[in-house]
């Protein structure tokens, strides 16, 4: 029998998955961070409860995999953020993004992106509050707002710069990034 907060997100579930196969609800249903298979239900294959923004992300059958966890850096300097230019070989190549990685088993996000930026730019960074999320289908980005304490050193990346806030909506970015960006040309108008 399954218990209550397996039938509540059955039932919303079945519903987002007839409105577009993938749903993201508050979290008050999972508090405690459960994670896990959800029984017998014919929409849903995966519950996650995510650690930022206090929401869940369900996939819809057939969706083999889980997203896997990403984190990216969002360094504002005035009126410009720092973008990086993926190197041509890798997915989205030649695309920017706010530059990270993927967070590794045992490390919370601050951890990971401090280690990535470290790896990537020689670069050390103080983690700030989170931004955004989004996702494109294999991974889910989380976007947080970072301090750069020094200059970075091109390494894994083809490029980088410092892009006008205003300009955001110019440069071309993965799927991903796309809510932070709405996020920060929304604190712009403010």
């Amino acid at each position: 029998m399954a218990s209550r907060w397996q039938g509540t997100l059955l039932l919303v579930a079945a519903m987002a998955v007839a409105g577009g196969g993938e749903l993201v609800a508050g979290g008050s249903e999972l508090s405690g961070g459960r994670e896990g298979v959800v029984g017998s239900s014919a929409f849903v294959s995966q519950v996650s409860r995510t650690k930022a923004g206090g929401s869940m992300r369900m996939r819809a059958e057939g969706s083999s995999k889980p997203l896997k966890r990403v984190v990216g850096a969002v360094v504002l300097r005035g009126e410009q953020v720092f973008m990086a230019k993926r190197a041509s070989g890798k997915d989205y190549g030649g695309m920017w993004e706010f530059p990270g990685g993927k967070v590794e088993d045992g490390e919370d996000d601050q951890t990971a992106l401090k280690r990535e930026m470290q790896e990537e730019f020689s670069v050390e960074i103080r983690v700030g509050d989170f931004l955004a999320s989004g996702d494109d289908g294999r991974i889910e980005l989380f976007c947080y707002l970072a301090d750069m304490l020094g200059e970075p050193v091109l390494s894994e990346h083809e490029d980088f710069r410092w892009v006008r806030l205003a300009d955001l909506h110019d440069v071309e970015v993965p799927p991903a990034d796309k809510p932070a960006i709405s996020k920060l040309q929304t604190m712009q108008k403010r």
